[in-house]
């Protein structure tokens, strides 16, 4: 299965701005996370465009690209207060989506029976001390799950980050079904 939404990169770069051209092959920098306490406040017009655009990232990374939905996790922590360094981080997301444009989500199945997961995490790289957990669930080729979320809770180290990001990506799907089968053994009328 190919998943492409061209058109919808297409529509949403002919309405950016000019000062969002350009392009890059990565869509954020080594300073994503870092937030400049003394930067300057987006204006009220700006500060729109940078919430509108964002949910559009956002529903464009859950559906068809994985690959941006790191840096627009950041930037949603952002919407509400958004400044000129995070309008930056924004204009890197679409320069990268102007790069990579024709980019489709490809989806393989090898073995039905072979679930692939991939969890990591990035260690209080928040500025609120909090970590950054990043998962993505295959069955052969591309992500058929995938999420990059803040975690919720401060961890002491990186193993414990990594022990968090296994924790909240794999309750997302085969916990829940499995307490279920636990609990109906267990509960079984005699």
């Amino acid at each position: 299965v190919v998943i492409r939404m061209e058109d919808y990169v297409e529509e949403m770069l002919r309405d950016l701005p000019e000062d969002m051209a350009g392009s890059v092959t990565t869509p954020a920098a080594e300073h994503l996370f870092q937030v400049n306490e003394d930067a300057e406040a987006l204006s009220s017009e700006d500060s729109d465009l940078f919430h509108s655009v964002t949910a559009k990232l956002l529903f464009l990374g859950k559906r068809a690209r994985p690959d941006v939905q790191t840096p627009v996790a950041f930037l949603c922590t952002r919407v509400m207060s958004p400044d000129v360094d995070d309008y930056k981080k924004l204009r890197r997301v679409i320069s990268y989506l102007r790069e990579t444009r024709k980019l489709a989500l490809t989806l393989e199945a090898d073995d039905l029976l072979v679930v692939k997961w991939w969890v990591d995490a990035s260690f209080a790289v928040h500025r609120d001390m909090r970590s950054h957990t990043g998962g993505t669930l295959s069955l052969g080729k591309g992500a058929i799950y995938s999420t990059s979320v803040r975690q919720k809770l401060v961890t002491k180290s990186s193993t414990e980050a990594e022990l968090v990001a296994v924790d909240d990506v794999m309750t997302c799907s085969s916990r829940p079904a499995a307490e279920s089968a636990i609990m109906r053994e267990w509960y079984k009328p005699s």
